[in-house]
């Protein structure tokens, strides 16, 4: 990826699954000119990043609202679905792995804040404000103040100038300018994230600030402590040392006074009254009896300050001088006695030098001589141990040369003798071979010239055929089939389907459904290959089956009928052969397994049956593992792979292939107990689960004209199918709440227990679930169904962290109206609570 621009950016958020996410682009940056500017809404419309892989890496290496660089990234594929968010306002024309962002220089975007300017004596924000770590600047009554840097307690917070080498600023200084001479010259840019708070805008760099210098303004914002320490290194409080009364602190203020009038260094006249003023409140307010200046007076300002003074006021020293002179001969007495001793010292390292110094020129000789002997002798040894592997080296090629030819030798020996033994066996064998031919020539001629030979040859193939399994019968015998009678009646559009249907359902004998609960079941039926039925035993799963079946008009009222199958499963079935059949090499034919589901997939195959929707039916299904026995049709699971026939293994080529054709569904019903297997990950990441333990509003379904037969099968796909979904306008517009679901779900933390990963087939499955069922329901009920039937089947998990998962689902469930999935979780947990803390939807 080669890009000529590199993007500011923020991170955003993390989208959960394989290590995810999005950031928010601020600002791009021209590689080859340096001019930033805004992204052009024609190639970042969105202004977001799809993070590939390795999100986590930004989250540990930058801040929340820290802002980095992306200068590799690259265009993405519009036929990808991964990079696409669940929100369309999110999605990201652009991608880029985690690992590859950068730390911006420090002297670059810095952050500028909306805040009245801090107290000089004491830097405080009176406000306490949220500060940027680093340097950062100030905005207050239209004009930029800075750079800044700060700390931040719970209490206050505290900024102090940052010095600023390219405007040579001294410490304690800032400068000062209209905000619009920065902007105009693409200075200072506007914030246009929210990802930063607190944060209005950025100052681009540093070393930008010299295109504006003369609009810019020197000021001296040093503390009072700073200028204290600038002028006399003063320390006001208790030092336990001498301390300084009234009169001396007014008389170093007139000295200080004098001093700074003869220095012109000294030309910063406002640092300078504002040291005169705290002094003055000094002698106003504070106890000079403890408070000192000696260290000031230790410092080279101080130092210079008392030799002036004396100078030009000797008689203020005058009682002190025979004291002082006392101990300066003293001092001059010490002085003189460690020069002499450093002087003898210097002499004894001197001639320990000279010592070590002739030592090692004749080490480094003895060195040397050892260094040419060892040589010699080393090359003297390796001579002689060369001569003496060479003369071992010769004597074993000349043993081996030996052995070899006696090795020759003695193979040719052994192999005359095998030849021999050979020769010999063979002709034994050959004897005994024309003997046994002669007499069979013998037996076979008696019995070709047998008058009974015709009359065996047909008692011995009825035999075998017997013994094979044959079956002496017509070959042209064709199983029957009787296709449904369409419908006279069709309905214009879903909603009158499922009125019909739901009608039907309350006028006869069973369960009841609302609109919105057969609308969901007729949804899942269509997009779903296989759709399963959860519940205690009664709650209606298998009449609820068939009975959609009548009303589909596809088996009668006995519950029979050529596109409508009952397969009773059994406990033990481990393979296909147990639920569809297997080919019986032995006996030469495919033998259908005792459900009917060969004779049902065959007529399949016919024009008349592949025209409308075929249903079978598995009545407790999970009493064998389902992936186990129904492992020929698991490909079949995904939308794109419906159709494909299974391979029977019938050699005959026009037999061998099992049509399943597109309108081909599968209902299950399962129970959860003892005697039963749960469905595995793998199955409930394949298929939905309608809980009908649950029951929905009861309605009085309004009287219409139900169905007298079958639809065509295009019909029910125009009205529910995913190619209904693909053609709305919102199809990968996922709510809010299903979204924030999957968050819950997959969010990590090592207080919330293992994540739940739902896979991008689920997302989809759900995608195209909601795009249909927002024409018969709104969105909140139809994101109730989604994430209860497709999401809720994977909970699995154990301990006090899964449960807070739980728990957060919950009350989002309860607090955002969706009553099914608040339901199911509370349920779960309530048996999690009672099993030792271990959860499962099954």
């Amino acid at each position: 990826m080669i890009n000529h621009q590199a993007l500011i950016c923020v991170q955003q958020e993390a989208l959960g699954r394989q290590d995810t996410g999005l950031v928010e682009i601020l600002f791009t940056k021209d590689l080859s000119s340096g001019q930033i500017s805004q992204p052009d809404p024609a190639v970042f419309p969105t202004r977001k990043v799809w993070i590939s892989s390795r999100y986590q890496t930004i989250v540990d290496t930058f801040g929340a609202s820290e802002l980095f660089v992306i200068d590799n990234f690259g265009q993405t594929d519009n036929e990808t679905e991964s990079y696409v968010s669940a929100r369309p306002e999110n999605r990201a024309e652009h991608w880029a792995i985690g690992d590859k962002a950068k730390r911006l220089d420090p002297s670059t975007f810095l952050p500028v804040i909306d805040s009245p300017l801090p107290d000089i004596g004491s830097g405080v924000l009176s406000s306490n404000p949220a500060i940027p770590k680093g340097d950062f600047f100030i905005l207050s009554d239209g004009h930029l103040f800075g750079p800044f840097s700060g700390s931040q307690t719970e209490i206050e917070t505290r900024v102090s100038p940052s010095q600023c080498m390219p405007l040579n600023l001294f410490r304690g200084q800032i400068i000062k300018g209209p905000r619009e001479a920065f902007a105009d010259r693409n200075i200072y840019l506007d914030n246009p994230s929210d990802l930063t708070p607190g944060v209005c805008g950025f100052v681009t760099s540093m070393s930008d600030l010299k295109q504006i210098d003369g609009s810019l303004e020197k000021q001296d914002y040093s503390s009072d402590a700073d200028i204290i320490q600038f002028y006399a290194k003063l320390k006001i409080g208790p030092s336990g040392k001498t301390a300084l009364g009234r009169n001396a602190a007014s008389q170093l203020k007139t000295e200080i006074e004098n001093q700074v009038k003869k220095n012109s260094a000294h030309t910063n006249r406002e640092r300078f009254e504002r040291f005169k003023a705290i002094i003055d409140q000094y002698l106003e307010t504070s106890d000079p009896g403890q408070e000192v200046i000696n260290e000031w007076l230790k410092s080279e300002e101080g130092k210079s300050f008392l030799a002036d003074l004396a100078d030009r006021k000797p008689d203020l020293f005058s009682g002190h001088m025979g004291h002082l002179e006392e101990q300066k001969k003293v001092a001059q007495r010490e002085l003189e006695t460690l020069r002499q001793d450093k002087q003898k010292l210097e002499q004894q390292i001197q001639q320990e030098k000279n010592r070590v110094t002739l030592a090692q020129r004749d080490a480094d000789a003895k060195i040397a001589d050892i260094r040419k002997q060892t040589a010699a002798e080393q090359q003297e040894e390796r001579r002689k141990k060369l001569t003496e592997l060479e003369d071992e080296i010769r004597a074993a090629e000349s043993k081996l040369k030996d052995l070899n030819t006696e090795i020759s030798n003695k193979l040719a020996d052994m192999e005359n003798v095998r030849t021999i033994e050979d020769l010999k066996r063979e002709r034994d064998y050959l004897e005994r071979l024309k003997s046994d031919l002669d007499r069979a020539v013998q037996t076979h001629t008696a019995t070709l010239k047998s008058p009974s030979l015709t009359e065996d040859l047909v008692k011995q193939n009825v035999v075998l055929g017997l013994l094979n399994g044959q079956v002496f019968k017509s070959q042209d015998e064709i199983e029957t089939y009787v296709p449904p009678t369409l419908s006279t009646y069709t309905p214009e559009t879903g909603e009158q389907l499922i009125q019909s249907v739901a009608y039907w359902f309350q006028e006869s004998d069973g369960r009841s459904f609302s609109d919105e609960e057969m609308a969901n079941i007729l949804i899942t039926l269509q997009q779903s290959f296989m759709t399963v039925f959860k519940g205690l035993p009664g709650a209606g799963k298998t009449s609820t089956a068939i009975r959609l079946a009548q009303a589909y008009g596809l088996a009668d009222e006995s519950g029979y009928g050529g596109n409508f199958i009952n397969v009773p499963v059994s406990r033990g079935w481990v393979s296909g052969r147990d639920f569809i059949g297997f080919y019986n090499s032995l006996k030469g034919s495919y033998q259908p397994a005792r459900t009917g589901m060969y004779q049902f997939l065959r007529h399949g195959g016919r024009d008349q049956a592949s025209d409308s929707l075929r249903i079978a039916l598995l009545d407790e299904a999970n009493l064998s593992p389902i992936e186990h026995y129904m492992s020929d049709f698991l490909a079949l699971f995904d939308a794109e792979s419906r159709g494909r026939p299974i391979d029977t293994g019938i050699p005959d080529p026009e037999q061998r292939y099992l049509p399943v054709p597109k309108t081909t569904r599968f209902l299950a019903t399962i129970n959860n107990d003892s005697t039963t297997e749960l469905l595995s990950p793998r199955l409930c990441d394949r298929v939905p689960v309608i809980s009908m333990d649950q029951s929905g509003s009861e309605a009085d379904i309004p009287v219409t004209q139900t169905l007298n037969g079958t639809l065509p099968y295009d019909v029910l796909e125009s009205f529910f199918g995913i190619s209904a979904a693909k053609q709305a306008e919102d199809y990968y517009g996922a709510p809010l709440k299903l979204n924030d679901v999957l968050a819950i779900f997959e969010e990590r933390g090592k207080d919330l227990g293992n994540p739940t990963i739902v896979s991008m087939r689920k997302v989809q499955a759900m995608n195209s679930y909601i795009a249909v069922a927002r024409q018969y329901m709104d969105e909140s009920k139809a994101a109730d169904f989604a994430i209860a039937q497709h999401v809720l089947p994977l909970i699995n998990g154990f301990g006090k962290g899964y449960r807070t998962r739980l728990e957060r689902v919950h009350e989002y469930a309860k607090g955002n109206n969706l009553p099914r999935v608040s339901q199911l979780v509370e349920e779960v947990m309530s048996i999690g609570d009672s099993n030792v803390q271990s959860y499962s939807f099954f």
